[in-house]
């Protein structure tokens, strides 16, 4: 582009699999009509917070639609191949797993980095806001899924946008808009749950259905992450502050800092140095909000859960209850 050379739209896309999320920003249609122009600003700030947090696992932001966002983690050639059929399926190796492990820990930590700017008081305050909506609080819907799709370009030689298309795709938003019917903020379908390092971010999964989704020909199993964002504390005054008034050359040096951290996380991870699952134990904000939830508290959920799936009513309403 900067020799002025043409793209050319019209070519063939490219069969990947990669993990996409999708990202939707709650009762947005209400804060529109209450924001007005600011709701610019407030869309921007929800999506600095979020392809921020996303590109230091590994994702990529790649869609923004209006309040919606679509992150994507992609996997290497080598970590997939074409089976008998010729269908294309993904090695359970380590760096699919690391991968795995930090889409849902990234997906985990904008929760509560969230709640924790101090950019977002301002919204959860708002007297507009919270005359429509009492208690408002910036809220997200997330939901998570892995499988093929058609990587390319899409437009004509007056727009086009590199994107992704298959039913995959398509699978994580409506996994999105079923966390509304789960009263759950994250849904992770069945094939990314079986990705997820054992002993780590999967011990903490609660199966909440095994449904069947329309335009599936099996039901699939679907899984949350129990969480308690109001366990998240504020950042720091001074810090924040201080990044309202930096020059231009400290943000360019911050940024930098950020590409050099996050290509020393990717580094760690896959030469195995470090095991993302075990990074969920050790980071501060997972851990308070997922404290809530015990052992014991899953322990009584899977027995409810059994008796649920077994048909067995009465006997699961009282154990969930």
């Amino acid at each position: 582009m900067a020799k002025g050379d043409g793209i050319n739209p019209m070519l063939p896309g490219v069969k990947i699999i990669s993990i996409f999320g999708f990202c939707d920003i709650r009762k947005f249609t209400n804060a529109t009509e209450i924001l007005k122009e600011g709701v610019m600003l407030f869309v921007n700030e929800i999506g600095d917070i979020c392809h921020g947090i996303v590109d230091k696992y590994s994702g990529a932001a790649n869609k923004n639609v209006g309040d919606a966002f679509l992150l994507v983690w992609k996997f290497e050639k080598d970590d997939y191949y074409n089976d008998n059929n010729g269908v294309l399926q993904l090695k359970l190796n380590q760096r699919v797993c690391q991968i795995s492990d930090m889409s849902v820990m990234s997906f985990l930590l904008l929760i509560s980095g969230l709640k924790r700017s101090r950019k977002m008081i301002k919204y959860n305050t708002h007297e507009g806001l919270n005359k429509r909506m009492p208690n408002y609080q910036v809220k997200l819907g997330l939901g998570m899924h892995i499988g093929y799709s058609i990587e390319g370009a899409i437009g004509s030689f007056y727009k086009i946008d590199p994107t992704y298309l298959s039913s995959h795709v398509k699978m994580a938003e409506t996994l999105e808009g079923a966390t509304k019917v789960y009263g759950v903020p994250l849904l992770i379908s069945e094939s990314l749950h079986r990705c997820l390092t054992r002993g780590g971010i999967k011990d903490y999964c609660r199966q909440v259905d095994w449904a069947l989704f329309s335009g599936k020909h099996e039901p699939l199993k679907i899984f949350t992450i129990d969480v308690q964002p109001e366990n998240v504390p504020l950042e720091d005054e001074q810090e924040y502050l201080a990044s309202l008034y930096m020059s231009e050359k400290e943000k360019k040096i911050k940024r930098v800092h950020s590409r050099l951290n996050r290509n020393k996380i990717r580094e760690n991870a896959f030469s195995g140095t470090v095991e993302v699952s075990k990074l969920f134990d050790v980071e501060n904000d997972i851990q308070l909000m997922t404290r809530p939830f015990t052992q014991e508290f899953r322990d009584q959920y899977k027995k409810a859960y059994n008796l649920y799936t077994r048909g067995d009513w009465k006997d699961a309403k009282f154990e969930f209850e």
